[in-house]
């Protein structure tokens, strides 16, 4: 959804998904979840990628202010509708795909 550098991390927010399937009848629901706010590092080669979680917790976890003043607009839940209805109107078309 946004993407925020701060010094040597980036912090994202990110809507997830989720997948429950229903073994009788095959049939499969998907859910949207969010959003949630991720730290990414890099470690030499590697990133690594840490949850902070929602909005509540960014005080407790020590967010900076640039990265709460930034990404608290897009946490207010006509936006996040709005991007989840843009998901899944992606998915009902074939625009995206499971997997």
């Amino acid at each position: 959804m946004v993407s925020i550098p701060v010094k040597d991390k980036r912090y994202q927010l990110e809507i997830r998904r989720a997948i429950k399937r229903n073994a009788k009848t095959m049939n499969m629901t998907i859910y949207f979840n969010g959003p949630y706010l991720y730290s990414y590092s890099r470690d030499g080669q590697y990133i690594k990628g840490d949850y902070i979680g929602k909005k509540e917790d960014w005080r407790r976890k020590k967010v900076p202010r640039k990265v709460q003043a930034a990404a608290l607009p897009f946490t207010t839940e006509s936006v996040v509708r709005e991007r989840v209805h843009k998901i899944e109107s992606e998915y009902s078309s074939g625009e995206r795909t499971l997997g």
